[in-house]
């Protein structure tokens, strides 16, 4: 990985808020343990625009309309200046030395990108087996999910932006478009992501939402669709 200054490499964070900022200052925390130069790029929906706080040192605030995470993930790895590129839902936190990490997988000229394995904010059988079957889903197609810090080249990123021109699905894309063009990894730390969909909704619907996304998708169901029943009220 070439490196952005004489010594270390950096990595740009995008990061959506859609609905609250109530995740704002865990993300930072999250962020500022990198050893490594990073930034911090958070994409608001422009609704949050008066909330947002000020901001620090290496951190970018772009507000736009809310039309699904894929095209909000676009507008932040537009702007990216690092070397890689990082996609952190706002309720996920990355594991320690994650940049450290990302960094020692790309040295690795052949790897396009990757993600970190998974757990959730608290225990139950039914989540540890929620997070088996999307490591069966890893071992088998490739694909990650969004949830993980999916994490890919930034030169390679901004020389294909319309991967990510989806409300939806956004993950999938961009699994399959790095499976093009190189290895993925996924990396042994976790990333430790909030059960609230899964308490909000219920367990069992929650999955069957998952699944019923996922298969839409796969039989090639208009993705706005998709994204229409899946963020419902």
């Amino acid at each position: 990985m070439t490196a952005a200054s004489p010594q270390r490499p950096m990595i740009s964070v995008v990061v959506p808020f859609h609905a609250s900022l109530d995740s704002l200052e865990g993300i930072r925390a999250t962020v500022d343990t990198a050893r490594l130069p990073t930034e911090t790029i958070y994409v608001v929906d422009t609704a949050l625009r008066s909330a947002m706080p000020a901001m620090r040192e290496h951190e970018t605030v772009i507000c736009i309309e809310n039309r699904g995470r894929g095209y909000n993930l676009r507008e932040g790895a537009q702007r990216a200046r690092g070397n890689v590129i990082v996609f952190l839902h706002a309720d996920t936190r990355l594991p320690d030395g994650w940049d450290m990490a990302i960094r020692d997988a790309l040295h690795d000229d052949g790897v396009a990108g990757g993600a970190f394995s998974l757990r959730f904010d608290r225990d139950s059988p039914f989540l540890r087996l929620v997070v088996l079957a999307s490591d069966l889903l890893i071992h088998l197609m490739g694909r990650f999910s969004g949830d993980r810090a999916m994490f890919v080249r930034a030169g390679l990123m901004q020389a294909h932006l319309d991967v990510l021109d989806v409300p939806i699905m956004e993950d999938t894309e961009l699994s399959i478009f790095m499976q093009k063009h190189g290895e993925t990894v996924l990396l042994p730390g976790e990333a430790v992501t909030s059960a609230d969909a899964f308490v909000r909704h219920g367990f069992i619907r929650n999955t069957l939402r998952i699944i019923l996304c996922s298969l839409w998708y796969a039989v090639g169901v208009d993705l706005q669709d998709i994204f229409d029943y899946y963020y419902r009220r």
